[in-house]
């Protein structure tokens, strides 16, 4: 942010390397959410692992979309800032797949249950 910042309106970020988890739709839905278009949204680097990614936000490699909860901790360290308030909920979703009748084990029960919980919270 020193370095290219700041940021007046999110049609700024174009100028930047804009780092995508997996593919690009992050960054189409996020620049959609902002009321701007971004045409020239498909540059840039295609990281797969999350974690990855943040670290090369960090590193200073580019600009990255993360979620708010993994990525708290580097934002109030300072070793990540967030230009913009937006956020956007995301349309992926994870599933839990399993084979027919193994609820019955005990273990597995526990662990689906847990993520209910959890994603209900």
């Amino acid at each position: 942010m020193a370095k290219h910042g700041p940021f007046e309106s999110p049609e700024d970020l174009l100028a930047m390397r804009l780092l995508h988890q997996r593919d690009h739709q992050s960054w189409v839905d996020w620049f959609q959410a902002s009321g701007h278009t971004a045409p020239q949204i498909r540059h840039g680097t295609v990281i797969e692992d999350s974690n990855v990614l943040l670290q090369s936000a960090i590193a200073g490699q580019g600009v990255a979309l993360g979620h708010l909860p993994f990525v708290q901790d580097d934002l109030t360290a300072g070793r990540l800032v967030r230009p913009f308030e937006l956020a956007v909920s995301s349309q992926r979703a994870y599933y839990l797949i399993y084979p027919r009748g193994a609820l019955r084990d005990p273990g597995l029960k526990a662990v689906h249950d847990c993520l209910l919980e959890e994603a209900a919270s």
